[in-house]
């Protein structure tokens, strides 16, 4: 869903980002899966580059994945904090 959610954004109300975003958020604290912790983040993480309350929101989330032992979660972790901050 969050890759859905990246290519639609822009014909969405802010009532649907919204839930998304709340969709998003959960499943990045409570989903184990690799798939969708990445796509997830990934989604969030542009987001955040104009919404700066998602940003406080995502960065501690980031920062708690970086110590992910699966590999492809903490790279992309580590890649996503730098690109916040761009």
């Amino acid at each position: 869903l969050s890759q859905l959610f990246a290519m639609l954004k822009e014909e969405m109300t802010i009532e649907q980002i919204d839930q998304a975003k709340n969709l998003m958020q959960s499943n990045l604290q409570n989903h184990q899966d690799w798939i969708i912790l990445n796509t997830n983040m990934e989604t969030l993480a542009q987001w955040a580059k104009t919404d700066n309350e998602l940003k406080e929101w995502l960065h501690p989330q980031l920062e708690r994945l970086l110590k992910e032992t699966r590999k492809s979660i903490s790279k992309h972790a580590k890649k996503l904090i730098r690109l916040l901050y761009e």
